[in-house]
């Protein structure tokens, strides 16, 4: 069995990490689509608690993907 050293853990381990994050905006985002409502040809009604889900998910994916940048 081959065993990974701390650098390549690690690397896995970010990995690891954004793809989770990724799967978290993925899944709110699914949520809030189908949670919404339409009233007319270009108007939706969505429930305010999943705007706010869907926002910090993706504030917090892009803390993730801006530190991937920065490694």
């Amino acid at each position: 069995m081959l065993a990974l050293t701390l650098n390549e853990r690690i690397a896995e381990q970010r990995v690891a990490l954004r793809m989770a994050r990724l799967l978290e905006v993925y899944h709110v985002a699914k949520t809030l689509a189908k949670g919404m409502r339409r009233l007319g040809p270009r108007e939706y009604e969505i429930e305010p608690g999943a705007v706010l889900a869907l926002k910090s998910t993706l504030a917090e994916a892009g803390l993730v993907m801006m530190r991937k940048e920065s490694d």
